[in-house]
């Protein structure tokens, strides 16, 4: 299976005065051509699509609606999946984000398969070579919602599903939108929405994943994290544009993965 990753584009964006949307909309033409014209089995956005709580939520959320559909109907399978960042979420002992208007309209999206994940959970992609693949989904959530005994229960169970689709020989990707230690921030220095969230490296690390993909930092990287055996290589995805002055220099990139 070949899929695309993209994430942080932070839609709402502006550089010194200047609005960045009119960018992500040629970028997102750009990513779905990118798809069509190279087979692509399946799509994964993996956090910060806009801060929430202004005027302009209805513009960012017609933009990133029409790209949800514009970057499904792109894959050669109609799928999706697309979890919450910190910039996403609110603050609240539900699971909410900008993402839970957009996870009502992506279950009336006919012809199509679009995932939305606010919490920890297990989402299959269709078989290929015999083999459907696990994605294992780790979604940003807030302070109250990690506290809550409904978290408890969607880690553990998101695990013990992962566990059992690995046991019964499918492949696995492991996909998140939390912190690791050392890592360099860029614009994320401050943590203008949210707090550090650890990535569970040993938990993950146990499962013996195929690839590990990571969203929330800027810069396009690979690291590793761990202490062997159990070390993980994580895929840090990147944004599509420089955002901010803090950022490292990024081209108008996504990740193509194959598993």
């Amino acid at each position: 299976m070949r899929f695309v990753v993209s994430s942080d584009w932070h839609v709402d964006a502006t550089t010194g005065g200047l609005e960045r949307l009119p960018e992500m909309e040629s970028y997102v033409d750009e990513l779905c051509a990118y798809m069509r014209e190279n087979q692509i089995d399946a799509f994964m956005h993996l956090g910060d699509l806009w801060d929430p709580g202004t005027l302009s939520d209805a513009r960012w959320g017609r933009f990133v609606a029409r790209s949800m559909l514009d970057t499904v109907r792109s894959t050669t399978s109609g799928t999706s999946l697309w979890i919450a960042g910190n910039h996403d979420v609110v603050d609240v002992v539900e699971p909410t984000s900008i993402l839970s208007p957009l996870r009502v309209l992506a279950a009336h999206m006919d012809g199509v398969h679009v995932a939305v994940r606010e919490m920890p959970s297990l989402v299959w992609f269709p078989e290929q070579a015999g083999k459907a693949v696990a994605v294992l989904a780790l979604p940003y959530v807030s302070l109250l919602v990690e506290r809550s005994p409904a978290y408890a229960g969607a880690i553990a169970e998101a695990f013990g599903e992962a566990r059992e689709a690995v046991a019964k020989g499918h492949r696995l990707v492991v996909v998140g939108h939390l912190s690791f230690d050392g890592m360099h921030p860029g614009s994320e220095e401050e943590m203008t929405r949210g707090r550090e969230v650890a990535f569970p490296v040993a938990e993950v690390a146990a499962l013996r994943p195929t690839l590990v993909l990571n969203g929330h930092y800027h810069e396009r990287q690979t690291i590793r994290r761990g202490v062997a055996p159990l070390e993980l290589d994580v895929e840090i995805v990147g944004a599509p544009l420089r955002l901010t002055f803090g950022d490292a220099a990024v081209g108008r990139g996504f990740l193509v993965a194959e598993v």
